[in-house]
């Protein structure tokens, strides 16, 4: 699933996970060669067998990351962060309302799914500490409680700039 979030400056920001339904296509543009991939991304929305319905999204990545990006297939599920262009658009094929993402991050959506529970466990532990929560099995001998934010290098979860 794909949600949408509107920043404070207005921008619309897309975050989730989707399975490609067109073979990525690499190719370069303009006068200076600009590397573009692109591809449709489905994902279920509500609904059950016949009554199933789908929302599609076309992601394009621009630059350097349109190789990496190019490396995908279709069918493989995939997490994906990018800003929302023009908001969205009718299809042509369906006549349903689709949206333009320009994609800035993706992997393997179980990559995705992994990082998401290892951010949220550090954030809980980094609140546990803001507290001043004691870890009983540290704290036994009189020794400060084990700090596992140590462990995790500043630049594995940056902040967003939004």
């Amino acid at each position: 699933m794909i949600g949408l979030c509107k920043t404070k400056s207005g921008k619309l920001f897309a975050v989730g996970t989707g399975r490609i339904s067109s073979d990525p296509r690499y190719k370069t543009i303009g006068a200076k060669n600009t590397p573009l991939t692109s591809f449709y991304i489905t994902t279920d929305t509500l609904g059950f067998g016949n009554n199933k319905e789908y929302e599609s999204y076309l992601v394009q990545v621009w630059g350097e990351k349109a190789a990496y990006f190019s490396n995908f297939l279709k069918g493989e599920e995939i997490y994906l962060e990018g800003e929302v262009k023009d908001d969205e658009y009718a299809s042509k094929k369906s006549g349903k309302k689709e949206y333009l993402i320009n994609a800035t991050i993706g992997f393997p959506s179980n990559v995705g799914e992994q990082l998401f529970q290892l951010n949220q466990v550090i954030s809980l532990l980094n609140q546990t500490e803001e507290i001043g929560a004691q870890h009983t099995s540290n704290t036994q001998n009189g020794e400060p409680p084990f700090d596992y934010s140590a462990l995790v290098p500043d630049d594995v979860f940056p902040e967003p700039d939004i």
